[in-house]
């Protein structure tokens, strides 16, 4: 059996698992089942990744993330292996499981990692040139790091830096932005 061919074996016990029989539903709880599937299913995402299945593996790594959700668990880091595996394929999409992630990470009110996802977002507009969405991004970043605690204000004043200047350079006056100005100024 290929390699390939045993990251879709363990996908179909995955959905088996998820869709057991009358008897298995008798003998195990929704949450064991799920657990089950959830270890199939990132047996198959590794495997994809490491053929380079790019966008099986984010499929995959989704999965994992939804079942994490069942099970109340946080699926961030889920959503971050998808947003990694479908860099290789489809910027649009590893876009949206970073913002899966980042929306992840704010329900859990852990504000920092959501900067930090919300920051690299940003870099990734600045660099596509959307400098309106990146400025945005930036901006949203530096407020989630503005909830957290102190050590937190350095990547919160950077953030701010970026977003001034990036807002300024589209008006040519670096005053028009009062919510910097305690940066700058």
């Amino acid at each position: 059996m290929s390699k390939e061919q045993e990251a879709y074996s363990y996908i179909k016990k995955a959905d088996e698992k998820q869709n057991p029989g009358f008897m298995s539903k008798l003998f195990s709880s929704q949450e064991s089942r799920l657990e089950e599937s959830l270890d199939y299913l990132e047996k198959a995402a590794n495997i994809f990744k490491m053929l380079k299945k790019w966008e099986e593996a984010g499929k995959t790594w989704e999965r994992c993330a939804n079942i994490q959700k069942q099970l109340r668990n946080e699926p961030a880091s889920f959503y971050l292996e998808a947003s990694h595996c479908f860099s290789f394929v489809d910027t649009e999409i590893s876009l949206k499981s970073k913002l899966n992630a980042i929306a992840s990470y704010v329900d859990g009110g852990r504000f920092q990692l959501a900067g930090k996802i919300q920051k690299e977002v940003a870099e990734t507009f600045k660099n596509q040139l959307d400098y309106m969405k990146a400025a945005e991004a930036f901006k949203q970043a530096a407020d989630y790091f503005s909830m957290e605690s102190m050590n937190c204000r350095s990547y919160q004043q950077s953030c701010l830096i970026e977003y001034a200047d990036l807002m300024c350079c589209q008006d040519n006056n670096p005053k028009c932005y009062p919510e910097c100005s305690n940066v700058f100024f």
